[in-house]
């Protein structure tokens, strides 16, 4: 069975979890054309934790006058992933940070119409990298001097 992408529902899981047998727009839009991936390389914060279910993710970011100006993000992780980095850079570009640290896995899922519980731990990872990546540029700002000797 395929969706009217022509794409095979088992192809878009999770290791271990089975597709649904349908998806948002919102969500295949996100996971055929997914919005800030990449690296930047010079980010004022970074974060990298990685998920229970073997996916990993990276999320960069440049913050001027207290704004998310810029934002990236890398994963090796399944299409629900994928669509979760995306999704989770589209909320917070533009947003003040205090703003952007309340964005939760709820946000994400809203954003992306919908997920089931099964895939709610995607949502999770890319709200705590980006979590991460907004302490991280908290920790510089307090201790500027650190960030010649900082490794990204």
């Amino acid at each position: 069975m395929t969706d009217n992408l022509g794409l095979i529902p088992e192809t878009l899981a999770c290791r271990h979890r089975r597709a649904p047998d349908s998806y948002s727009e919102q969500f295949m839009s996100h996971v055929m054309t997914p919005r800030n991936v990449g690296i930047l390389p010079h980010p004022d914060g970074f974060g990298a934790p990685e998920d229970g279910c073997g996916d990993s993710m990276e999320i960069s970011l440049v913050i001027k006058d207290d704004v998310i100006t810029d934002i990236a993000f890398m994963t090796d992780g399944c299409a629900y992933t994928i669509a979760c980095g995306s999704a989770v850079t589209e909320l917070a570009s533009g947003m003040q940070w205090q703003q952007a640290l309340r964005i939760n896995s709820g946000d994400i899922s809203r954003e992306l119409g919908g997920l089931s519980n099964d895939y709610l731990h995607c949502a999770e990872l890319a709200a705590a990298t980006l979590h991460l990546a907004l302490k991280d540029y908290l920790e510089s700002k307090r201790a500027p001097w650190k960030n010649q000797y900082r490794k990204r």
